[in-house]
C-alpha cells in the first residue's frame, strides 16, 4: 500500500500542470539587467538599477507589486535622506571607525545565494527599480518610511517609529533618527 501511494504521488508530481519557475543562468553575485535595454542607461545607472532590483527581489519576491514598490521606496527614502546611492544603502553596514559591526541593513546581503534568479520575479524587480531610479516623483505609498519588517514580527528597533503603514506582507516605519534628518533637509 505504501509503495502505491509513493508511486501515485510521484506520478502526480511528474505530470502536474505546475511548472518549475524559469530561471536565468546567473545568480545574485553576477546579476545583470535583462528586462530592459541596458545600452539605454549609463553604466552607473545600470548598477543602481541592479542593486535596487536585488533588494526588491530578495526582500519582497513573491509579494504583491505594491509591496515590492514599497520596499523600493524605503531604499529610495534612505538614499535621499543619507545622501547615498542605492547601492550604498543596500549594502550599508553599521560602522565603528573602519570596521563593520552589527547586522547589515538588509540581511540577504550577507548570505551566499547559489540559486539562479527566477526570470519573472527578477524582471518585475527590475521594472520597479527602473521606475524608482528614473522617475523621482513616484508617489510614496510608505509615507516616508525608512525601514520595514514582516507584519507578523515586531522588532525592538521599531517601537519608537514616527509613522507606521502596513502594505502587503510588511509594515513600513520611519524611525526618529531619520525623522530628524528629514527635518534638517
Amino acid at each position: 500500500m505504501k509503495r502505491i501511494y509513493v508511486l501515485a504521488l510521484g506520478l502526480c508530481l511528474l505530470f502536474s500542470p505546475l511548472e518549475a519557475a524559469e530561471l536565468y543562468n546567473f545568480g545574485t553575485r553576477n546579476a545583470r539587467i535583462t528586462a530592459l535595454e541596458a545600452s539605454l542607461v549609463s553604466s552607473s545607472t545600470a548598477k543602481e538599477i541592479v542593486c535596487l532590483s536585488l533588494n526588491i527581489y530578495h526582500e519582497a519576491r513573491g509579494t504583491s507589486r505594491e509591496n515590492q514598490l514599497a520596499v523600493a521606496l524605503v531604499t529610495r527614502n534612505r538614499a535621499r535622506l543619507l545622501g547615498k546611492s542605492f547601492c550604498e544603502v543596500v549594502y550599508e553596514r553599521n560602522m565603528v571607525g573602519n570596521r563593520a559591526v552589527g547586522s547589515p541593513q538588509f540581511s540577504w546581503t550577507t548570505k551566499r545565494h547559489s540559486r539562479n534568479l527566477e526570470r519573472r520575479s527578477w524582471d518585475q524587480a527590475q521594472a520597479i527599480a527602473w521606475t524608482i531610479v528614473n522617475h523621482h516623483k513616484v508617489v510614496d505609498i510608505t509615507q516616508g518610511a525608512t525601514h520595514f519588517y514582516e507584519r507578523h514580527l515586531r522588532p525592538d528597533w521599531s517601537r519608537n517609529a514616527a509613522s507606521r503603514v502596513s502594505i502587503g506582507a510588511h509594515t513600513f516605519v520611519r524611525l526618529p533618527k531619520y525623522e530628524q534628518l528629514a527635518e534638517a533637509r
